[in-house]
């Protein structure tokens, strides 16, 4: 898939992650995993 379409493709997609990420992303700077989610094995 070295085909150049690719690469716009990707190049477009790019600033679409960006802003899916921006308006559902968390602020998970220096915080414990288990800080923003109870682990797995607790909730069963």
């Amino acid at each position: 898939m070295n085909d150049p379409a690719s690469y716009v493709l990707g190049a477009l997609l790019m600033p679409i992650a960006a802003a899916v990420e921006w308006k559902l992303g968390i602020a998970a700077e220096r915080r414990a995993l288990e800080d923003m989610a109870p682990p797995l094995s607790r909730s069963v």
